[in-house]
């Protein structure tokens, strides 16, 4: 809460006044609690928070005039509108039948602050009372957008409904109802409500695109390319559509294409697409003759893992590169590539360059199709003394180990759709031969303290000289490594150890071609995808049966 804060003797008393009267509200003490106000305010009359409270306190006892009166008193001293005062003094005015001031209030309090859930949630009861259904259709509208921008898609589907109600015919409404129920992963229905939408507003590029987008989450490729085309076609520049399309078109092997449309990226409103600002000209695929290029990373690690195998192509061409890197990636390629003459700290001020490429356009400049995949694995190379030194900590090798892996970064928005809990590897742990271990790092480590079955972890000094690059050397220690798609996947792929990726639902991400349960990028890899929905016990039983097949050879 928003207190005062003059500095004199009794502001100091005055406050603590303050603090003693809201323990007192809090406990249902209201008639202590209005006495602590009065006291208060007897001291220092321009105490916002007293005014406040005690409003409140008139509120909550039937003096709603009073309560008006006081709150307004607070809002006055306020240097700018707060949406919790003019909140609450909209519903003191409510409840006292000043209907417009209570509407322009709860106005205000959106305006001073869009996603305050409160002032919709009271100007959405109070417009159907006065008879503004129309009205009334917005505000459920409108609040139904703010729960849907708070990743809260079940409760948008309620205000939506309620909208629903008013404004049965409504497309805008129809598609948000569309996009509550694909957040749910109710695409089916999701889909006959875009159509709906649809039908009423046939020019919404908007709406083409996300029936396209539940299309490709059902595997439905060609609609879904097709759904994304009409988009374009209605809004040539309208980026979200060309990155759709560029997504599925990769997923789908058409690379040429689809490499093209990926450049929308930079357009895209998504915020893992930062171009930096550059003076020089960015290369397009031209003689270099000489010139330093400098490749700018981007994206996540796994995204860098996966292309930097580009840098070490142009290296080999005989071309000038500068490779600007994450942090984080630093170490291990400094150590397990041939890059480490040209890497820059992403840090660090830059050396001279003449031009700059990001490095998810390198596929598109080398022409790269499913066919032509730099597939030279490995290019990343462990020392021998790291991958000897971890098989001495490890043991004799008389198990057949699997590495583990089974949640991602909570931070990336889909994690939910890849990851999976740790239990689900426990039959393996029993299978006679077979040793687990825990190649996991932070989120979701905590699940190893919630199983039975025995995990064999590496201590927690494990990979503290650098990310990965414990994780590398042990991995070129097992035979085989398990993981959903995340960093760990690219890392194994890239070092040419065994790896198997558990892939959810029918879509995927675009890096793993549709149908196919291997990876051009990839060859030690193996996909296993659920063959109905995201049935992570059908693929388990496949992986389970796998594993006891090899193990035993």
């Amino acid at each position: 809460m928003d207190m005062a804060a003059p500095e004199s003797e009794f502001s100091v008393s005055s406050n603590t006044l303050v603090d003693q009267g809201l323990v007192h509200q809090q406990c249902g003490r209201l008639v202590e609690a209005e006495l602590h106000y009065d006291q208060a305010l007897a001291q220092e009359p321009g105490h916002v928070e007293a005014l406040h409270l005690l409003g409140l306190v008139r509120h909550q006892t039937g003096r709603y005039p009073e309560a008006v009166e006081l709150i307004q008193k607070a809002i006055a001293l306020k240097a700018a509108p707060c949406p919790v005062l003019l909140t609450n003094v909209g519903a003191a005015l409510q409840e006292s039948r000043r209907w417009d001031e209570a509407e322009e209030s709860y106005r205000q309090a959106i305006q001073a602050k869009r996603d305050y859930l409160p002032a919709h949630e009271n100007l959405c009861r109070l417009l159907p009372i006065r008879g503004k259904a129309l009205a009334a259709a917005e505000a459920w509208m409108s609040l139904g957008n703010q729960l849907l921008d708070l990743g809260k898609p079940q409760e948008a589907h309620i205000r939506y409904r309620l909208a629903f109600h008013f404004k049965p015919e409504d497309a805008t409404l129809l598609h948000g109802l569309a996009t509550t129920l694909a957040s749910q992963g109710r695409l089916e229905e999701s889909l006959a409500m875009y159509r709906a939408a649809l039908s009423k507003d046939p020019k919404s590029a908007l709406c083409w695109t996300n029936l396209g987008w539940v299309l490709s989450q059902l595997g439905r490729l060609d609609e879904a390319v097709g759904n994304f085309r009409k988009a374009i076609l209605l809004a040539p520049e309208y980026a979200e559509a060309h990155m759709c399309l560029a997504a599925t078109l990769l997923r789908m092997g058409h690379f040429s294409e689809g490499w093209a449309e990926y450049e929308w990226r930079w357009k895209s409103s998504a915020k893992q697409f930062v171009r930096p600002a550059r003076s020089q000209p960015e290369w397009r695929g031209e003689p270099l003759s000489g010139r330093t290029l400098l490749v700018e990373s981007e994206q996540g690690l796994g995204d860098i893992l996966q292309f930097v195998r580009y840098v070490e192509l142009l290296r080999r061409n005989g071309e000038h590169v500068l490779f600007r890197c994450p942090k984080p990636l630093q170490p291990l390629l400094n150590i397990c590539s041939n890059l480490g003459d040209c890497m820059i700290h992403s840090e660090d001020a830059l050396p001279y360059f003449d031009c700059f490429v990001p490095l998810l356009s390198l596929p598109r400049i080398f022409a790269t199709t499913v066919e032509t995949v730099p597939a030279n694995v490995p290019y990343l190379r462990v020392p021998t003394n790291r991958v000897e030194a971890w098989c001495g900590r490890i043991g004799v090798h008389k198990a057949f180990r699997i590495g583990i892996v089974w949640q991602g970064s909570t931070s990336y928005s889909d994690d939910s759709q890849r990851s999976f809990h740790l239990n689900k590897f426990g039959p393996l742990a029993y299978f006679p031969g077979v040793e687990l271990i825990c190649l996991q790092k932070g989120n979701g480590s905590e699940q190893l303290r919630q199983i039975s079955f025995p995990v064999r972890t590496l201590g927690e000094a494990f990979d503290v000289e650098g990310p990965f690059l414990d994780t590398a050397a042990v991995m070129k220690n097992l035979d085989l490594v398990i993981a959903p798609n995340t960093s760990i996947a690219h890392l194994a792929g890239a070092l040419n150890v065994p790896v198997w990726v558990i892939l959810s639902g029918v879509a995927s991400d675009w890096r793993w071609i549709a149908l196919r349960d291997d990876s051009p990028w990839y060859p030690s890899m193996r996909l296993f995808r659920p063959k109905v929905g995201g049935d992570w016990d059908e693929v388990f039983n496949r992986v389970y049966s796998e594993v006891a097949r090899i193990s035993r050879s």
